[in-house]
Protein backbone atom coordinates (compact mmCIF):
# COMPACT_ATOMS: atom_id res chain seq x y z
CA UNK A 1 0.00 0.00 0.00
CA UNK A 2 1.01 3.62 -0.44
CA UNK A 3 2.01 5.62 2.63
CA UNK A 4 -0.96 7.74 3.71
CA UNK A 5 -1.08 11.25 5.16
CA UNK A 6 -3.86 13.66 6.05
CA UNK A 7 -4.22 17.03 7.76
CA UNK A 8 -6.79 17.42 10.52
CA UNK A 9 -10.03 15.48 10.62
CA UNK A 10 -11.83 17.17 7.72
CA UNK A 11 -12.87 14.90 4.91
CA UNK A 12 -11.13 15.56 1.59
CA UNK A 13 -12.89 15.44 -1.78
CA UNK A 14 -12.31 11.98 -3.33
CA UNK A 15 -9.57 12.10 -5.94
CA UNK A 16 -8.18 15.40 -4.63
CA UNK A 17 -4.94 13.85 -3.44
CA UNK A 18 -1.32 14.91 -3.90
CA UNK A 19 1.62 12.63 -4.64
CA UNK A 20 4.95 13.03 -2.87
CA UNK A 21 8.14 13.31 -4.90
CA UNK A 22 10.49 10.37 -4.35
CA UNK A 23 13.52 12.09 -5.88
CA UNK A 24 13.12 13.31 -9.48
CA UNK A 25 9.82 11.47 -9.90
CA UNK A 26 7.78 14.45 -11.10
CA UNK A 27 7.36 12.68 -14.46
CA UNK A 28 5.80 9.68 -12.65
CA UNK A 29 3.48 11.78 -10.49
CA UNK A 30 2.21 13.83 -13.44
CA UNK A 31 1.27 10.63 -15.32
CA UNK A 32 -0.43 9.14 -12.27
CA UNK A 33 -2.46 12.31 -11.67
CA UNK A 34 -3.65 12.27 -15.29
CA UNK A 35 -4.70 8.63 -15.09
CA UNK A 36 -6.31 9.23 -11.69
CA UNK A 37 -8.57 11.79 -13.32
CA UNK A 38 -9.57 9.53 -16.21
CA UNK A 39 -13.03 8.54 -14.97
CA UNK A 40 -13.69 5.31 -16.95
CA UNK A 41 -10.28 3.96 -15.92
CA UNK A 42 -10.78 4.90 -12.26
CA UNK A 43 -14.23 3.27 -12.22
CA UNK A 44 -12.72 0.08 -13.63
CA UNK A 45 -10.08 -0.08 -10.88
CA UNK A 46 -12.00 1.09 -7.81
CA UNK A 47 -15.53 0.08 -8.81
CA UNK A 48 -18.69 2.14 -8.99
CA UNK A 49 -19.63 4.26 -6.03
CA UNK A 50 -21.42 2.24 -3.38
CA UNK A 51 -20.19 -1.10 -4.72
CA UNK A 52 -17.28 -3.00 -3.21
CA UNK A 53 -16.57 -4.99 -6.35
CA UNK A 54 -13.44 -3.96 -8.26
CA UNK A 55 -13.73 -5.19 -11.88
CA UNK A 56 -10.00 -5.30 -12.56
CA UNK A 57 -9.35 -8.04 -9.98
CA UNK A 58 -11.23 -10.72 -11.90
CA UNK A 59 -9.40 -9.81 -15.13
CA UNK A 60 -5.82 -10.17 -13.88
CA UNK A 61 -3.83 -12.43 -16.18
CA UNK A 62 -1.04 -13.88 -14.04
CA UNK A 63 0.27 -16.27 -16.70
CA UNK A 64 0.86 -13.80 -19.49
CA UNK A 65 4.61 -13.93 -20.26
CA UNK A 66 4.41 -10.36 -21.62
CA UNK A 67 2.95 -9.02 -18.38
CA UNK A 68 4.24 -8.72 -14.82
CA UNK A 69 2.05 -11.40 -13.28
CA UNK A 70 -0.59 -8.89 -12.18
CA UNK A 71 1.79 -7.01 -9.87
CA UNK A 72 1.60 -3.71 -11.67
CA UNK A 73 -2.20 -3.90 -12.01
CA UNK A 74 -2.59 -4.59 -8.29
CA UNK A 75 -0.20 -1.83 -7.15
CA UNK A 76 -1.78 0.66 -9.56
CA UNK A 77 -5.29 -0.30 -8.45
CA UNK A 78 -4.35 0.01 -4.77
CA UNK A 79 -2.92 3.49 -5.35
CA UNK A 80 -6.05 4.68 -7.18
CA UNK A 81 -8.21 3.28 -4.41
CA UNK A 82 -6.23 5.21 -1.75
CA UNK A 83 -6.38 8.42 -3.84
CA UNK A 84 -10.18 8.19 -4.10
CA UNK A 85 -11.07 7.30 -0.50
CA UNK A 86 -11.26 10.99 0.43
CA UNK A 87 -9.16 10.29 3.53
CA UNK A 88 -5.68 11.27 2.32
CA UNK A 89 -4.38 14.73 1.47
CA UNK A 90 -1.35 13.20 -0.22
CA UNK A 91 0.27 9.81 -0.73
CA UNK A 92 3.74 8.43 -1.35
CA UNK A 93 3.47 6.07 -4.37
CA UNK A 94 6.45 4.00 -3.23
CA UNK A 95 5.01 0.55 -3.99
CA UNK A 96 4.12 1.34 -7.61
CA UNK A 97 7.39 3.19 -8.10
CA UNK A 98 9.37 0.17 -6.89
CA UNK A 99 7.44 -2.22 -9.15
CA UNK A 100 8.16 -0.07 -12.21
CA UNK A 101 11.80 0.47 -11.20
CA UNK A 102 12.31 -3.28 -10.82
CA UNK A 103 11.16 -3.97 -14.38
CA UNK A 104 12.26 -0.70 -16.04
CA UNK A 105 15.33 0.47 -14.08
CA UNK A 106 16.30 2.88 -16.86
CA UNK A 107 13.35 5.07 -15.82
CA UNK A 108 14.53 5.44 -12.23
CA UNK A 109 18.24 6.26 -12.19
CA UNK A 110 17.83 9.42 -10.05
CA UNK A 111 17.47 11.49 -13.23
CA UNK A 112 14.46 13.32 -14.64
CA UNK A 113 12.80 11.39 -17.47
CA UNK A 114 10.16 11.83 -20.14
CA UNK A 115 6.57 11.36 -18.92
CA UNK A 116 5.62 9.83 -22.26
CA UNK A 117 8.07 6.93 -21.84
CA UNK A 118 6.68 6.19 -18.41
CA UNK A 119 3.08 6.35 -19.64
CA UNK A 120 3.89 4.07 -22.58
CA UNK A 121 5.46 1.48 -20.25
CA UNK A 122 2.65 1.69 -17.69
CA UNK A 123 -0.24 1.36 -20.16
CA UNK A 124 1.44 -1.50 -22.03
CA UNK A 125 2.09 -3.48 -18.85
CA UNK A 126 -1.41 -2.76 -17.51
CA UNK A 127 -2.77 -4.09 -20.80
CA UNK A 128 -0.73 -7.29 -20.56
CA UNK A 129 -1.59 -7.80 -16.87
CA UNK A 130 -5.30 -7.39 -17.68
CA UNK A 131 -5.40 -9.08 -21.09
CA UNK A 132 -8.51 -11.27 -21.28
CA UNK A 133 -6.86 -13.52 -23.87
CA UNK A 134 -5.32 -16.21 -21.72
CA UNK A 135 -3.88 -18.18 -24.63
CA UNK A 136 -2.87 -16.28 -27.73
CA UNK A 137 -3.75 -18.01 -31.01
CA UNK A 138 -1.12 -18.24 -33.72
CA UNK A 139 -2.31 -15.74 -36.35
CA UNK A 140 -0.53 -14.95 -39.58
CA UNK A 141 -1.08 -11.25 -40.29
CA UNK A 142 -1.01 -11.55 -44.05
CA UNK A 143 -4.04 -9.55 -45.03
CA UNK A 144 -4.57 -9.11 -48.74
CA UNK A 145 -5.33 -5.52 -49.73
CA UNK A 146 -5.24 -5.59 -53.54
CA UNK A 147 -8.62 -4.48 -54.93
CA UNK A 148 -10.30 -4.44 -51.52
CA UNK A 149 -12.25 -1.68 -49.83
CA UNK A 150 -10.65 0.19 -46.90
CA UNK A 151 -13.51 -0.81 -44.60
CA UNK A 152 -12.94 -4.51 -45.22
CA UNK A 153 -9.18 -4.28 -44.70
CA UNK A 154 -9.56 -2.20 -41.53
CA UNK A 155 -12.22 -4.48 -40.05
CA UNK A 156 -10.19 -7.64 -40.71
CA UNK A 157 -7.04 -6.03 -39.28
CA UNK A 158 -8.85 -4.95 -36.12
CA UNK A 159 -10.48 -8.37 -35.59
CA UNK A 160 -7.10 -10.08 -35.98
CA UNK A 161 -5.64 -7.72 -33.38
CA UNK A 162 -8.50 -8.39 -30.93
CA UNK A 163 -7.89 -12.13 -31.13
CA UNK A 164 -4.71 -11.53 -29.13
CA UNK A 165 -5.46 -8.27 -27.33
CA UNK A 166 -8.54 -7.51 -25.25
CA UNK A 167 -8.33 -5.36 -22.16
CA UNK A 168 -9.60 -2.15 -20.63
CA UNK A 169 -6.56 -0.41 -22.10
CA UNK A 170 -7.51 -1.51 -25.63
CA UNK A 171 -11.14 -0.52 -25.03
CA UNK A 172 -10.33 2.97 -23.71
CA UNK A 173 -7.01 4.05 -25.20
CA UNK A 174 -6.46 2.31 -28.54
CA UNK A 175 -7.57 3.28 -32.02
CA UNK A 176 -6.61 2.45 -35.60
CA UNK A 177 -4.29 4.35 -37.93
CA UNK A 178 -4.26 4.05 -41.70
CA UNK A 179 -0.83 4.14 -43.31
CA UNK A 180 -0.45 4.46 -47.07
CA UNK A 181 2.87 3.88 -48.86
CA UNK A 182 3.24 4.84 -52.52
CA UNK A 183 6.17 3.76 -54.69
CA UNK A 184 7.31 6.72 -56.84
CA UNK A 185 8.69 4.41 -59.55
CA UNK A 186 6.07 1.71 -60.21
CA UNK A 187 3.06 3.41 -58.54
CA UNK A 188 2.59 0.39 -56.25
CA UNK A 189 0.45 1.29 -53.22
CA UNK A 190 0.39 -0.40 -49.83
CA UNK A 191 -2.35 0.17 -47.24
CA UNK A 192 -2.12 -1.02 -43.64
CA UNK A 193 -4.37 -0.42 -40.63
CA UNK A 194 -2.41 -0.58 -37.39
CA UNK A 195 -3.52 -0.08 -33.77
CA UNK A 196 -2.22 2.96 -31.90
CA UNK A 197 -2.34 3.95 -28.22
CA UNK A 198 -1.17 7.56 -28.65
CA UNK A 199 -0.35 10.00 -31.41
CA UNK A 200 3.24 11.33 -31.41
CA UNK A 201 2.85 14.66 -33.14
CA UNK A 202 5.78 16.73 -34.41
CA UNK A 203 5.77 20.43 -33.54
CA UNK A 204 6.12 22.51 -36.73
CA UNK A 205 8.82 25.12 -36.32
CA UNK A 206 10.29 27.84 -38.47
CA UNK A 207 13.68 27.08 -39.95
CA UNK A 208 14.99 30.55 -39.16
CA UNK A 209 15.47 32.53 -36.00
CA UNK A 210 15.75 36.26 -35.36
CA UNK A 211 18.72 37.34 -33.24
CA UNK A 212 19.15 40.94 -32.09
CA UNK A 213 22.75 42.19 -32.07
CA UNK A 214 24.67 45.42 -31.47
CA UNK A 215 27.34 46.30 -34.04
CA UNK A 216 30.37 48.34 -32.94
CA UNK A 217 32.35 49.59 -35.93
CA UNK A 218 36.12 49.99 -36.00
CA UNK A 219 35.55 53.69 -36.64
CA UNK A 220 35.52 55.11 -33.08
CA UNK A 221 33.26 58.00 -34.10
CA UNK A 222 30.56 55.68 -35.49
CA UNK A 223 27.66 55.23 -33.08
CA UNK A 224 26.65 51.71 -32.06
CA UNK A 225 23.80 50.26 -34.14
CA UNK A 226 21.24 47.55 -33.37
CA UNK A 227 20.35 44.94 -36.01
CA UNK A 228 17.97 42.01 -36.25
CA UNK A 229 19.57 39.06 -38.06
CA UNK A 230 17.47 36.24 -39.48
CA UNK A 231 19.64 33.11 -39.40
CA UNK A 232 19.07 29.33 -39.74
CA UNK A 233 18.12 27.70 -36.46
CA UNK A 234 20.63 24.94 -37.04
CA UNK A 235 23.27 27.36 -38.34
CA UNK A 236 26.46 28.64 -36.77
CA UNK A 237 28.00 31.98 -35.81
CA UNK A 238 29.44 32.52 -39.29
CA UNK A 239 25.89 32.61 -40.67
CA UNK A 240 25.29 35.68 -38.47
CA UNK A 241 28.33 37.40 -39.97
CA UNK A 242 27.17 36.54 -43.49
CA UNK A 243 23.69 37.90 -42.77
CA UNK A 244 25.18 41.15 -41.49
CA UNK A 245 27.34 41.39 -44.62
CA UNK A 246 24.16 41.28 -46.74
CA UNK A 247 22.91 44.41 -44.97
CA UNK A 248 26.07 46.52 -44.93
CA UNK A 249 29.50 46.60 -46.53
CA UNK A 250 31.56 44.74 -43.96
CA UNK A 251 34.17 41.96 -44.04
CA UNK A 252 33.11 38.90 -41.98
CA UNK A 253 36.76 38.05 -41.31
CA UNK A 254 37.06 41.30 -39.31
CA UNK A 255 34.15 40.48 -37.00
CA UNK A 256 34.13 38.91 -33.56
CA UNK A 257 30.86 37.93 -31.84
CA UNK A 258 30.72 38.32 -28.06
CA UNK A 259 28.07 37.88 -25.37
CA UNK A 260 28.39 40.93 -23.10
CA UNK A 261 26.86 40.70 -19.64
CA UNK A 262 27.05 43.52 -17.07
CA UNK A 263 29.95 45.25 -18.90
CA UNK A 264 31.88 41.96 -19.09
CA UNK A 265 32.79 39.66 -21.95
CA UNK A 266 30.76 36.66 -20.86
CA UNK A 267 31.54 34.48 -23.87
CA UNK A 268 33.45 34.88 -27.13
CA UNK A 269 31.92 32.90 -30.00
CA UNK A 270 33.82 31.27 -32.83
CA UNK A 271 32.61 30.80 -36.40
CA UNK A 272 31.70 27.12 -36.01
CA UNK A 273 29.82 27.53 -32.73
CA UNK A 274 26.13 26.61 -33.23
CA UNK A 275 23.46 29.30 -33.04
CA UNK A 276 21.58 27.34 -30.37
CA UNK A 277 24.22 28.38 -27.83
CA UNK A 278 22.79 31.92 -27.98
CA UNK A 279 19.78 32.47 -25.73
CA UNK A 280 17.08 35.04 -26.52
CA UNK A 281 17.94 36.93 -23.34
CA UNK A 282 21.64 37.31 -24.25
CA UNK A 283 23.10 40.70 -25.23
CA UNK A 284 25.12 39.90 -28.34
CA UNK A 285 27.71 42.42 -29.57
CA UNK A 286 29.57 42.18 -32.87
CA UNK A 287 32.86 44.06 -32.87
CA UNK A 288 34.50 45.09 -36.14
CA UNK A 289 38.29 44.85 -35.93
CA UNK A 290 40.81 46.80 -37.98
CA UNK A 291 42.59 43.63 -38.96
CA UNK A 292 41.29 40.16 -39.95
CA UNK A 293 41.11 37.61 -37.15
CA UNK A 294 43.48 35.30 -38.99
CA UNK A 295 46.30 37.85 -39.28
CA UNK A 296 49.15 36.33 -37.24
CA UNK A 297 51.00 39.63 -36.89
CA UNK A 298 48.15 41.33 -35.06
CA UNK A 299 46.14 40.29 -32.04
CA UNK A 300 42.68 41.43 -30.86
CA UNK A 301 42.74 42.54 -27.22
CA UNK A 302 39.55 42.79 -25.09
CA UNK A 303 39.57 45.95 -22.98
CA UNK A 304 37.56 46.69 -19.82
CA UNK A 305 36.79 50.04 -18.23
CA UNK A 306 37.39 49.65 -14.47
CA UNK A 307 36.73 52.07 -11.64
CA UNK A 308 39.27 51.89 -8.81
CA UNK A 309 37.58 51.04 -5.53
CA UNK A 310 39.30 51.28 -2.15
CA UNK A 311 38.30 50.08 1.27
CA UNK A 312 40.10 50.09 4.60
CA UNK A 313 40.17 47.18 7.03
CA UNK A 314 41.61 47.02 10.54
CA UNK A 315 43.73 44.16 11.85
CA UNK A 316 43.71 42.62 15.33
CA UNK A 317 46.33 45.17 16.43
CA UNK A 318 44.24 48.09 15.07
CA UNK A 319 46.53 48.49 12.08
CA UNK A 320 44.67 49.78 9.04
CA UNK A 321 45.13 48.15 5.64
CA UNK A 322 44.11 49.72 2.33
CA UNK A 323 42.78 47.32 -0.34
CA UNK A 324 42.05 48.32 -3.92
CA UNK A 325 40.19 46.53 -6.68
CA UNK A 326 38.62 47.35 -10.04
CA UNK A 327 34.88 47.37 -10.76
CA UNK A 328 33.98 47.18 -14.44
CA UNK A 329 31.66 49.79 -15.93
CA UNK A 330 30.60 51.17 -19.29
CA UNK A 331 31.08 49.47 -22.64
CA UNK A 332 34.05 47.11 -23.08
CA UNK A 333 35.90 47.43 -26.38
CA UNK A 334 38.21 45.34 -28.53
CA UNK A 335 41.37 46.83 -30.05
CA UNK A 336 43.84 45.32 -32.51
CA UNK A 337 47.56 45.74 -31.77
CA UNK A 338 50.81 44.22 -33.05
CA UNK A 339 51.50 40.82 -31.51
CA UNK A 340 55.15 41.83 -31.08
CA UNK A 341 56.54 45.32 -30.49
CA UNK A 342 53.71 47.07 -28.64
CA UNK A 343 54.64 49.49 -25.85
CA UNK A 344 52.55 51.02 -23.10
CA UNK A 345 52.11 54.41 -24.78
CA UNK A 346 51.06 52.87 -28.09
CA UNK A 347 48.51 50.66 -26.35
CA UNK A 348 47.16 53.61 -24.36
CA UNK A 349 46.81 55.71 -27.51
CA UNK A 350 45.00 52.97 -29.44
CA UNK A 351 42.52 52.42 -26.59
CA UNK A 352 42.02 56.16 -26.17
CA UNK A 353 41.37 56.43 -29.89
CA UNK A 354 38.78 53.64 -29.76
CA UNK A 355 36.79 55.28 -26.94
CA UNK A 356 37.02 58.82 -28.36
CA UNK A 357 33.25 59.14 -28.69
CA UNK A 358 32.71 58.23 -25.04
CA UNK A 359 35.39 60.45 -23.53
CA UNK A 360 35.18 64.16 -22.75
CA UNK A 361 38.60 65.66 -23.39
CA UNK A 362 40.26 67.46 -20.46
CA UNK A 363 40.29 71.26 -20.69
CA UNK A 364 44.08 71.32 -20.92
CA UNK A 365 43.97 69.34 -24.15
CA UNK A 366 41.25 71.56 -25.58
CA UNK A 367 43.35 74.64 -24.94
CA UNK A 368 46.42 73.09 -26.51
CA UNK A 369 44.41 72.05 -29.54
CA UNK A 370 42.93 75.54 -29.94
CA UNK A 371 46.37 77.16 -29.82
CA UNK A 372 47.61 74.73 -32.44
CA UNK A 373 50.35 73.45 -30.15
CA UNK A 374 51.92 70.30 -31.52
CA UNK A 375 53.34 68.63 -28.46
CA UNK A 376 54.20 65.04 -27.83
CA UNK A 377 51.51 64.69 -25.20
CA UNK A 378 48.56 64.78 -27.64
CA UNK A 379 46.13 61.84 -27.68
CA UNK A 380 45.89 59.97 -30.98
CA UNK A 381 42.43 60.38 -32.57
CA UNK A 382 43.00 58.72 -35.91
CA UNK A 383 41.69 55.33 -36.98
CA UNK A 384 45.17 53.96 -37.63
CA UNK A 385 47.43 52.55 -34.98
CA UNK A 386 50.84 54.18 -34.39
CA UNK A 387 53.66 52.21 -35.97
CA UNK A 388 56.17 50.96 -33.45
CA UNK A 389 59.83 51.81 -33.82
CA UNK A 390 63.05 51.31 -31.88
CA UNK A 391 63.42 55.06 -31.26
CA UNK A 392 61.19 57.47 -29.43
CA UNK A 393 60.77 60.12 -32.12
CA UNK A 394 57.37 61.47 -33.10
CA UNK A 395 58.15 60.61 -36.72
CA UNK A 396 58.21 56.91 -35.80
CA UNK A 397 54.68 57.20 -34.47
CA UNK A 398 55.58 56.81 -30.77
CA UNK A 399 53.44 59.68 -29.47
CA UNK A 400 54.07 60.80 -25.89
CA UNK A 401 51.81 62.18 -23.21
CA UNK A 402 52.48 63.51 -19.75
CA UNK A 403 51.63 60.73 -17.29
CA UNK A 404 49.84 63.22 -15.03
CA UNK A 405 47.32 63.87 -17.83
CA UNK A 406 46.43 60.21 -18.43
CA UNK A 407 42.78 59.54 -17.70
CA UNK A 408 43.46 55.94 -16.70
CA UNK A 409 46.30 53.53 -16.19
CA UNK A 410 46.62 50.12 -17.84
CA UNK A 411 46.72 46.74 -16.17
CA UNK A 412 46.51 43.15 -17.34
CA UNK A 413 43.46 41.57 -15.69
CA UNK A 414 41.57 38.30 -15.70
CA UNK A 415 38.93 37.47 -18.31
CA UNK A 416 36.10 38.94 -16.19
CA UNK A 417 37.98 42.14 -15.39
CA UNK A 418 37.54 41.55 -11.68
CA UNK A 419 41.15 40.90 -10.70
CA UNK A 420 44.39 42.69 -11.56
CA UNK A 421 47.15 40.33 -12.68
CA UNK A 422 49.93 42.72 -13.70
CA UNK A 423 50.23 46.49 -13.52
CA UNK A 424 51.79 47.80 -16.72
CA UNK A 425 54.54 50.39 -16.54
CA UNK A 426 54.79 53.36 -18.89
CA UNK A 427 58.29 52.68 -20.14
CA UNK A 428 60.03 51.63 -23.34
CA UNK A 429 59.64 47.92 -22.65
CA UNK A 430 57.58 45.84 -25.06
CA UNK A 431 54.42 44.27 -23.65
CA UNK A 432 53.93 40.53 -24.12
CA UNK A 433 50.47 40.14 -25.64
CA UNK A 434 48.45 37.10 -26.74
CA UNK A 435 44.90 36.21 -27.67
CA UNK A 436 44.36 35.35 -23.98
CA UNK A 437 45.36 38.82 -22.73
CA UNK A 438 42.71 41.09 -21.21
CA UNK A 439 43.48 44.75 -20.54
CA UNK A 440 41.88 46.86 -17.83
CA UNK A 441 41.71 50.66 -17.98
CA UNK A 442 41.72 51.72 -14.33
CA UNK A 443 39.92 55.03 -13.74
CA UNK A 444 39.88 57.08 -10.57
CA UNK A 445 36.32 57.92 -9.51
CA UNK A 446 36.80 61.67 -10.14
CA UNK A 447 38.19 61.14 -13.66
CA UNK A 448 35.47 58.64 -14.53
CA UNK A 449 32.71 61.03 -13.42
CA UNK A 450 34.29 64.00 -15.18
CA UNK A 451 35.48 62.52 -18.47
CA UNK A 452 33.67 59.21 -19.22
CA UNK A 453 30.23 59.70 -20.78
CA UNK A 454 28.26 56.59 -19.84
CA UNK A 455 25.19 57.81 -21.72
CA UNK A 456 27.19 58.19 -24.92
CA UNK A 457 28.79 54.77 -24.43
CA UNK A 458 25.35 53.11 -24.25
CA UNK A 459 23.78 55.17 -27.05
CA UNK A 460 22.77 53.31 -30.21
CA UNK A 461 20.73 53.68 -33.36
CA UNK A 462 18.31 51.10 -34.73
CA UNK A 463 18.81 49.65 -38.19
CA UNK A 464 15.74 49.17 -40.37
CA UNK A 465 16.06 45.40 -39.93
CA UNK A 466 15.22 46.02 -36.28
CA UNK A 467 12.69 48.82 -36.64
CA UNK A 468 10.62 47.35 -39.49
CA UNK A 469 7.51 45.90 -37.92
CA UNK A 470 7.47 42.16 -38.41
CA UNK A 471 4.31 40.17 -38.58
CA UNK A 472 3.68 38.52 -35.21
CA UNK A 473 4.23 34.79 -35.34
CA UNK A 474 1.04 32.83 -35.55
CA UNK A 475 0.72 30.71 -32.41
CA UNK A 476 1.20 26.99 -32.96
CA UNK A 477 -1.92 24.93 -32.27
CA UNK A 478 -2.48 21.22 -31.84
CA UNK A 479 -4.18 21.31 -35.26
CA UNK A 480 -0.91 22.54 -36.79
CA UNK A 481 0.80 19.55 -35.18
CA UNK A 482 -1.87 17.23 -36.61
CA UNK A 483 -1.35 18.73 -40.08
CA UNK A 484 2.38 18.18 -39.80
CA UNK A 485 1.82 14.56 -38.77
CA UNK A 486 -0.73 13.79 -41.49
CA UNK A 487 0.88 15.40 -44.53
CA UNK A 488 2.65 13.34 -47.21
CA UNK A 489 6.26 12.61 -46.40
CA UNK A 490 9.07 11.07 -48.43
CA UNK A 491 10.77 8.42 -46.35
CA UNK A 492 14.39 8.99 -45.43
CA UNK A 493 16.98 6.69 -46.92
CA UNK A 494 17.34 4.71 -43.68
CA UNK A 495 13.52 4.27 -43.57
CA UNK A 496 13.22 2.91 -47.13
CA UNK A 497 10.30 0.60 -47.90
CA UNK A 498 10.70 -2.67 -49.79
CA UNK A 499 8.48 -2.46 -52.87
CA UNK A 500 7.28 -5.99 -53.81
CA UNK A 501 6.77 -4.92 -57.42
CA UNK A 502 10.19 -3.30 -57.91
CA UNK A 503 11.84 -5.95 -55.70
CA UNK A 504 14.02 -3.36 -53.99
CA UNK A 505 14.01 -0.73 -51.26
CA UNK A 506 12.66 2.65 -52.33
CA UNK A 507 12.11 6.03 -50.65
CA UNK A 508 8.33 5.84 -50.85
CA UNK A 509 5.77 8.54 -50.08
CA UNK A 510 3.99 7.91 -46.79
CA UNK A 511 0.63 9.30 -45.66
CA UNK A 512 -1.12 8.81 -42.31
CA UNK A 513 -4.88 9.06 -41.72
CA UNK A 514 -6.99 8.39 -38.64
CA UNK A 515 -9.44 5.53 -39.08
CA UNK A 516 -10.79 4.42 -35.70
CA UNK A 517 -10.62 6.79 -32.73
CA UNK A 518 -10.17 5.68 -29.10
CA UNK A 519 -12.51 6.73 -26.31
CA UNK A 520 -9.59 8.51 -24.61
CA UNK A 521 -7.00 10.07 -26.91
CA UNK A 522 -3.40 10.47 -25.73
CA UNK A 523 -1.38 13.08 -27.65
CA UNK A 524 2.38 13.18 -27.28
CA UNK A 525 4.19 16.28 -28.56
CA UNK A 526 7.70 15.46 -29.76
CA UNK A 527 9.71 18.40 -28.44
CA UNK A 528 13.10 17.19 -29.62
CA UNK A 529 14.29 17.52 -33.21
CA UNK A 530 16.47 15.04 -35.05
CA UNK A 531 19.55 16.79 -33.63
CA UNK A 532 18.25 16.50 -30.06
CA UNK A 533 17.53 20.22 -29.92
CA UNK A 534 14.54 20.96 -27.71
CA UNK A 535 11.67 22.84 -29.35
CA UNK A 536 10.47 25.52 -26.95
CA UNK A 537 7.40 26.62 -28.96
CA UNK A 538 4.12 26.89 -27.08
CA UNK A 539 1.32 24.72 -28.43
CA UNK A 540 -2.25 25.89 -27.93
CA UNK A 541 -5.10 23.41 -27.58
CA UNK A 542 -8.76 23.62 -26.56
CA UNK A 543 -9.73 22.33 -23.13
CA UNK A 544 -13.06 21.22 -24.56
CA UNK A 545 -14.38 20.20 -27.98
CA UNK A 546 -11.14 19.19 -29.68
CA UNK A 547 -12.59 18.25 -33.08
CA UNK A 548 -10.45 15.93 -35.23
CA UNK A 549 -13.10 15.27 -37.89
CA UNK A 550 -10.87 16.65 -40.65
CA UNK A 551 -8.29 13.93 -40.01
CA UNK A 552 -10.59 10.88 -39.84
CA UNK A 553 -11.17 9.26 -43.26
CA UNK A 554 -13.61 6.59 -42.06
CA UNK A 555 -17.07 7.85 -42.93
CA UNK A 556 -18.68 5.39 -40.50
CA UNK A 557 -16.73 6.72 -37.48
CA UNK A 558 -18.69 8.97 -35.06
CA UNK A 559 -17.56 12.58 -34.77
CA UNK A 560 -14.23 12.53 -32.88
CA UNK A 561 -14.93 15.28 -30.37
CA UNK A 562 -12.80 15.38 -27.20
Amino acid sequence: MASKFTYGQERIAPGLCGLSNLGNTCFLNSVLQCLSNTEPLVEYFIGKEGKAEKPYKKHINRNNPLGLGGVIAESFGALLNDMWTGQNSYLIPRRLRNVIARHAPELFDSQQHDSHKLLDFLLNKLHEDLNLIKKRPCIEMNIKTEGRDDNDIARESWLCYLQCNQSVIVRLFQGQLKSTLHCPKCEKESRTFDPFMYLSLPIPVQNTRDIKVFLIRSDPLAIMKKYCLSVPKDGNIFHMKEELQKMIDIDPSNLVVIDVYHSRFHRIYYDKDPIIHIMDRDDIFIYELRRPLGDQNWVPIPVYMREIKRYTSASYFSQKHMTTYGQVFGLPVVVTVPRIGCKYRSLYNVIMSQITRMVIKPEREKEEKNTGAKKSNEIVETNTMPIESNNDSDEAGELKRDKKCDLFRLVICNSYGSQEITRLEDDDEFIKLSSQTYIGCDWEFEDKEAFYNVKEANAYEEHESYTVAKKPEKPTTVYDCMDSFMHDKVLAEDESWYCPRCNKFVQANRKFDLWKMPAILVIHLTRFSDKLNKIESKVEFPLQKLDLSDYVVNAEEPQPLY
